[in-house]
């Protein structure tokens, strides 16, 4: 067996294992919520914010390999990016140089549409993507009060921010958002003839998921599962 295929069947059995840790988590974490146990839901959202941000580390690395998708040459250039977010960027990116065959991307190389959805990928990204993909080192450190800057000097603002409005629904609406992206990106790279199948379906779905991300509301989705427990509770 090749190396890049072998590598392939790790990462969807990693990405597997992860998603059923993560899975296993949702129950309790909506128990909490229900009963209104806050220390357990915060505990719980910040494990669960833990094991998606791994999550989308193993989805991005089975990208990568997927056999019909990038090859060695296109792979080199997103894992020669260190940070995960900066992969992430560069997948989108090496996915457009590669589908619309141009070395620098711009509206001249890509035109309208292409150059918007390109754009709009990576505002998703660095938007929506990145506090649960850079918040990983920080809860795995046990930064879950206080997020610090690199050097641990001091508190990083930013990070701090995300930390403060992690939520169950937001997270959750984070995993299928990478999940979307992943599928458009490996699109662009199955052939140049092939991107049309199921692009724009995948791309409609990320764009739902972002509108979805703006209008729905934890503190509506826990009121309304308080209520449904305290019914319950009543008989």
């Amino acid at each position: 067996m090749d190396m890049p295929l072998q590598l392939f069947k790790c990462h969807v059995e990693n990405l597997r294992s992860v998603k059923r840790a993560v899975a296993s988590l949702e129950h309790p974490l909506k128990n909490a919520v229900s009963r209104q146990h806050q220390n357990e839901e915060d505990a719980l959202t910040k494990l669960y914010a833990l094991l998606v941000a791994a999550k989308l580390e193993c989805r991005l690395q089975k990208l990568l390999y997927q056999p019909d998708g990038f090859d060695e040459s296109l792979r080199a250039q997103v894992l020669a990016e260190d940070a995960q977010l900066d992969r992430w960027l560069r997948a989108i990116a090496v996915a457009f140089q590669f589908q619309y065959n141009v070395r620098a991307l711009s509206e001249e190389t890509l035109k309208f549409t292409a150059w918007s959805q390109y754009r709009e990928l990576t505002k998703l990204v660095q938007e929506d993507l990145r506090p649960i993909i850079e918040l990983r080192n920080k809860l795995a450190h046990g930064q879950w009060e206080y997020s610090l800057n690199s050097t641990g000097t001091g508190v990083a603002q930013d990070q701090m921010r995300d930390l403060k409005t992690l939520n169950f629904t937001r997270i959750r609406l984070q995993s299928a958002l990478a999940d979307y992206i992943c599928d458009d990106i490996h699109e662009l790279v199955v052939a140049r003839d092939a991107r049309a199948r199921n692009f724009d379906q995948h791309y409609n779905r990320i764009l739902e998921t972002r509108r979805n991300l703006e209008v729905q509301s934890h503190e509506r989705w826990s009121e309304m599962m308080r209520r449904k427990y305290r019914r319950v509770k009543r008989g």
